[in-house]
């Protein structure tokens, strides 16, 4: 079903063929009745993108998760990040709070995001990897500019109505990497 709501190409692509066909029954027969009709196909094309557009799917919901955790840290926000990390995450929460402060973030993305489930028909957890992470930022007692641009994975989960970030997986340990600028 997540198919149908992760855009509204489909609901469009539908709506499409519905009003066609609407307008076919129309143009042969003239008829008051098939008149509504095309104008129903109209209305429930409408409406079904519109449910479409308001309706966010778990794995719109994690995009949107995932974003905000890039926004915040591209803006060196350290709370807007601690507010998406889940309370219970101990060491993503320290990692924040430790390595946030060092550096300023000059850029913060991924690439194509992979999302994958916990199989769940309505899943609460979730693996969020790319292998084109991209964060560019300048250490602030150094000077020195550096980026990390390989593999990260995030493991999320909802807490209520909210995804939470609960750990991260990079490729390399970016901690070894920044303690060592300190000395």
């Amino acid at each position: 079903m997540d198919i149908f709501l992760d855009g509204p190409l489909v609901f469009g692509a539908l709506g499409a063929l519905l009003i066609t066909m609407a307008a076919i029954a129309y143009g042969m027969t003239g008829t008051p009745t098939s008149q509504v009709a095309v104008l129903v196909a109209i209305l429930l094309t409408i409406g079904l993108i519109v449910f479409e557009r308001v309706w966010e799917t778990p794995r719109e919901q994690v995009t949107s998760a995932t974003n905000a955790l890039l926004d915040a840290i591209e803006e060196d926000d350290l709370p807007g990040v601690l507010k998406l990390i889940d309370p219970a995450a101990v060491q993503m929460r320290s990692d924040a709070e430790v390595l946030m402060p060092q550096f300023e973030i000059e850029n913060a993305g991924m690439g194509e995001l992979r999302i994958e489930f916990s199989g769940e028909q309505n899943p609460s957890e979730a693996t969020v990897s790319t292998q084109k992470a991209l964060i560019k930022a300048k250490h602030l007692k150094s000077g020195m500019i550096g980026a990390y641009f390989d593999t990260l994975e995030l493991q999320i989960k909802r807490t209520g109505d909210q995804w939470l970030f609960i750990d991260y997986q990079p490729s390399t340990d970016w901690r070894k990497n920044a303690n060592r600028l300190d000395k």
